[in-house]
This record gives structure tokens, C-alpha cells and sequence, in this order.
């Protein structure tokens, strides 16, 4: 199939068929398969076509973009979770965690607090760092939701898509958000949209209405599915040696 107009310079295929009749009276053309583009020509002499090193020059360039048609997420819905996230974090040290719902029946988002196991590292004088969280869905979501995004709390660290952050994410298309210096008000924010392997930064006023102050009207069953897995510094130091900004040891740096 040609495509898609007779004005190109340079005729482009679309190979649709393995059949596919292409011509034999155009000096150059492009065939795109399902494997590349490739570069043919018909010359008195012979017939070819090659792997094309460089896209048609007639073609108008094209940007990867993303933009968000769902609805913001409430403000109370956020103020809820920082509230949460900071109860967490007073009372453990710990990250938290929450998954972005969507309702079909409502035509809303909605956050939904799954079971989590957040692990934290005690230090040597007593202090508590925050590692990871990891939850399951498994069958919690009702008929009509679907799992849009995600958003967990950084503690005091800052808010940015981590290593592990982006790993995790890198098979979950949707929204993920991170809030950092809970210790603060109001927290960072940081939201990024990920699809086919793709990460956009996007704006948090895209994604969520305007934040004012944490709130504690959060369900206190939320507090309950927080399960704390606790590492000892001095364990971890002797199984992996010291992480990075670890103390002097035995009064050695």
C-alpha cells in the first residue's frame, strides 16, 4: 500500500502483505516492514533494497508526547495520603505506599491503601532510615476498577523517581507520584507517566488539584495493613559492608 499521498519525492510502502506487489518503474523508493525501513531501487542492472541508514527527508519530524485526559486527583484525596505518609514516617521511619484507582462507575480516581511490608534500617545511635515498600494488589480492587498509578512517600529524602523507583515502574503504564520531606509543609512532589517504557515528567498541577495542608481524616485501617520489616545497621554492615554516609566503625572511617 502506498502512503500516504503521490506528492512524495521518494514513494513510501507499507508492507501490509508478504505478497505485496512493489514497483518496478520508480527509481527509488522506501518499504516499511514490519522489521525497518528499508531503502529499494530499480536500476537498468539490478534490483535492491537495503536497510535505510536515515528516515525520508520529506517526512515531518514527530516529538514522543504524553497528555493526561483522566480527571485531577481530589484535594482531599491528597491531603489524606500526605497525612498518612507522615503518620508513617512519625511512627516508623518507614515509607508508604498507595495505589491510583480508577472507577469507571464513579468516573473518578480514587486512592487505594493496599497490605504493605515497609523495611527500615536502624542505625547505630537508634535512628531509623527508610529502604523500600512492597505490596500486592492481589484480589482487592472491585468490579469496574482498574489500577491507573501509584504514589509513595520518600520520608525526609527527597522527591525523585529512584533507581528502584523506576524499575518497578518501568511495566506499570500510568501515573506514579513521589512525595519527599514529609517532615515538611508542604512536601515534594514529583510525578512522572510512564507507558510502552517511557517516563514523562509531568507536572504535579496536571495531575492532582492544588495541595494546601496534610490532613489526619485518613482511615486508621490504612495504619493497620503498614507491616514494618526491621534491618539493624550493625547486621547489614556485617553481611554487605558499609553503606554510603555509614558512621566510623571502631573509631575507623
Amino acid at each position: 500500500m502506498k502512503y500516504p499521498n503521490e506528492n512524495l519525492v521518494t514513494p513510501i510502502y507499507v508492507k501490509t502483505d508478504a505478497d505485496i506487489p512493489l514497483p518496478e518503474d520508480a527509481p527509488v523508493y522506501y518499504v516499511l516492514g514490519s522489521n525497518g525501513l528499508f531503502l529499494c531501487r530499480n536500476h537498468p542492472l539490478f534490483s535492491s533494497c537495503v536497510n535505510a541508514r536515515t528516515w525520508p527527508t520529506e517526512l515531518a519530524p514527530h516529538d514522543q508526547t504524553v497528555r493526561l485526559r483522566y480527571p485531577q486527583i481530589p484535594q482531599p484525596d491528597i491531603e489524606r495520603l500526605v497525612g498518612f505518609f507522615d503518620a508513617v514516617f512519625e511512627r516508623h521511619g518507614a515509607e508508604a505506599a498507595a495505589v491510583l484507582v480508577w472507577d469507571r462507575e464513579a468516573g473518578r480516581i480514587e486512592a487505594h491503601v493496599p497490605a504493605q511490608r515497609a523495611t527500615v534500617r536502624e542505625g547505630w545511635t537508634g535512628r531509623r532510615y527508610p529502604l523500600d515498600v512492597h505490596y500486592d494488589l492481589g484480589d482487592d480492587l472491585g468490579p469496574g476498577q482498574s489500577p491507573i498509578g501509584t504514589i509513595h512517600s520518600h520520608g525526609d529524602g527527597a522527591a525523585y523517581a529512584s533507581h528502584t523507583d523506576q524499575e518497578d515502574e518501568s511495566y506499570r503504564a500510568g501515573l506514579h507520584i513521589v512525595v519527599g520531606r514529609i517532615d515538611e509543609e508542604p512536601p515534594e512532589f514529583h510525578c512522572e507517566f510512564v507507558v510502552d517504557g517511557v517516563r514523562f515528567k509531568v507536572a504535579p498541577g496536571a495531575a492532582m488539584a492544588a495541595y494546601e495542608r496534610r490532613s489526619s481524616d485518613f482511615p486508621q485501617a490504612w495504619l493497620e495493613r503498614v507491616t514494618i520489616e526491621l534491618e539493624h545497621e550493625q547486621a547489614a554492615y556485617a553481611a554487605y559492608g558499609p553503606y554510603p554516609g555509614a558512621g566510623p566503625v571502631n573509631g575507623v572511617n
